[in-house]
């Protein structure tokens, strides 16, 4: 039996807390990541230039920084809705760019 009292589950002697405020992202779904990626590749059939080593350093250490707050250093990866892509992979293209501008 669950009962619910001011945004609390009970269930018998054990209460579930309910997260408050912003969780963290788990970054897009995979259909979405998907669609993310034929869009990347399709700039990259265009125009598959590569960003030098200097370059891709440095959009690589704008995302290790992680200002925007959905870098996701164990795989580095972007945890963005409209990104979800892994960086080490994406930088080396001059074509493909930050969905929200960070590069």
């Amino acid at each position: 039996m669950v009962t619910k009292t001011k945004g609390r589950a009970f269930k018998g002697n054990i209460r579930f807390a309910r997260p408050r405020g912003r969780t963290e992202s788990k970054g897009p779904t995979i259909p979405k990541m998907a669609e993310n990626l034929a869009r990347d590749l399709n700039l990259i059939i265009g125009d598959a230039r590569r960003r030098g080593h200097d370059e891709r350093e440095s959009v690589l250490s704008i995302c290790r920084s992680n200002e925007c707050g959905f870098f996701e250093k164990k795989r580095s990866r972007c945890l963005n809705e409209k990104c979800g892509c892994f960086l080490k992979v994406k930088t080396w293209f001059r074509v493909t760019k930050c969905p929200i501008g960070m590069w």
